[in-house]
């Protein structure tokens, strides 16, 4: 069961190591597994199993322009979660998307956000975090 669903379909240029703006929450349950207190962070608290997948569309500011989009977990990149696509010209689009299976521990709750961790300007649009507790 889906237990949140983000979006953001709202342009929004990010500086490099600049944090996105998630949106708004679309689809929620089980309130006290999670907390949504800003745009730009959610709060896995209870313990257990998550599957985080996460869809953006990264545009070019500039042509030859590196673009990419990584989760975040208490301030530390997740393993496997930087995704990259490279524009030829600016103004390009590109649909990245990715999946994680993410455990919160006894007493260890997980902050997560979505980072630009390139070295230019992107903007991202029509960003989409699903979140299903898996056990």
């Amino acid at each position: 069961m889906k237990l949140l669903e983000i979006v953001n379909v709202n342009e929004q240029t990010i500086t490099p190591d600049g944090v996105l703006n998630l949106g708004i929450v679309k689809h929620k349950v089980c309130y006290g597994a999670y907390s949504f207190n800003n745009s730009n962070a959610i709060t896995l608290a209870q313990p257990g199993w998550y599957l985080i997948s996460v869809k953006a569309d990264l545009t070019s500011t500039a042509a030859t322009q590196a673009m990419t989009l990584a989760l975040f977990g208490n301030g530390t990149l997740v393993p496997e979660t930087e995704t990259n696509a490279f524009a030829t010209t600016a103004g390009e689009t590109t649909n990245v998307s990715f999946t994680k299976i993410a455990r919160v521990c006894v007493d260890s709750p997980i902050t997560l956000t979505l980072v630009n961790t390139g070295t230019v300007s992107t903007i991202y649009d029509d960003v989409i975090v699903d979140i299903i507790k898996v056990n």
